[in-house]
C-alpha cells in the first residue's frame, strides 16, 4: 500500500466538496437594514408635509394676500382688506375659488357665532381686523403628514356688478395637528 493520499474530487457532482467560503463584503445586519427603511420613510413623510401641505397653502396664502393688498402707495397690511374706493376690483367668493383653482373643503359657513370663531381664532393676528364684519367663510385645507393647514377665507356681504355677492374681505391662517379634533 501506498502512503499517498488520493485527489479529492472537487467537481459540481462531488459529494466530498469543501465548504462554500463565506463572502469577501460583510452582509449587513437586519438592523440596520430597518434603520435605513426608517430613514426613508420619515424623509419621505417629510416631503410630503412640505410639499403637499405647506408649500401649496403658502401659495394660497400669498395669492389672496396680494388681492388683498391696497393700492401700491399704502403700506400694505397682509391679512386685511383695502378699504372701500381704492380702486381695488371686488373679488367674489366665484372669484377666489377660480384663484385657488379649487373648491373649499367645508360647506360656506353662515352662522354669526361660528364665523366670528373661525376669524378670531388662528395662527395670525391681522385677520382680527377687517373693514367690515365678516358674513361667510369657506376653509381650503391643505394636508401634511403632521398638520393640516387650514386657509380661511372670509367675506362681507356686498354688490358685485348689480349683483348680491359675498366679497373677499379677509384671510386667516391656522394649523392644527391631524390628531386634534376640529
Amino acid at each position: 500500500m501506498s502512503d499517498a493520499i488520493p485527489p479529492v474530487p472537487t467537481g459540481p457532482d462531488s459529494s466530498n466538496a469543501p465548504a462554500a467560503q463565506p463572502c469577501a463584503k460583510p452582509c449587513w445586519p437586519a438592523s440596520r437594514v430597518i434603520l435605513l427603511v426608517l430613514l426613508v420613510l420619515c424623509l419621505g413623510a417629510l416631503a410630503k408635509e412640505y410639499l403637499g401641505g405647506r408649500m401649496p397653502w403658502q401659495r394660497a396664502k400669498n395669492l389672496l394676500d396680494e388681492k388683498l393688498l391696497p393700492s401700491q402707495d399704502a403700506p400694505p397690511e397682509p391679512g386685511k382688506a383695502a378699504p372701500p374706493g381704492q380702486g381695488v376690483v371686488d373679488i367674489t367668493d366665484d372669484d377666489v375659488h377660480k384663484l385657488l383653482d379649487r373648491q373649499p373643503d367645508e360647506p360656506k359657513i353662515t352662522h354669526a357665532t361660528r364665523v366670528a370663531e373661525l376669524m378670531r381664532t388662528g395662527d395670525d393676528v391681522e385677520a382680527k381686523r377687517t373693514p367690515s364684519p365678516i358674513k361667510m367663510v369657506d376653509i381650503y385645507r391643505f394636508g401634511g403628514v403632521i398638520r393640516t393647514y387650514e386657509l380661511r377665507v372670509g367675506y362681507i356681504e356686498g354688490r358685485v356688478n348689480g349683483k348680491d355677492a359675498y366679497i373677499l374681505a379677509g384671510i386667516s391662517t391656522a394649523t392644527p395637528y391631524l390628531w386634534e379634533t376640529q
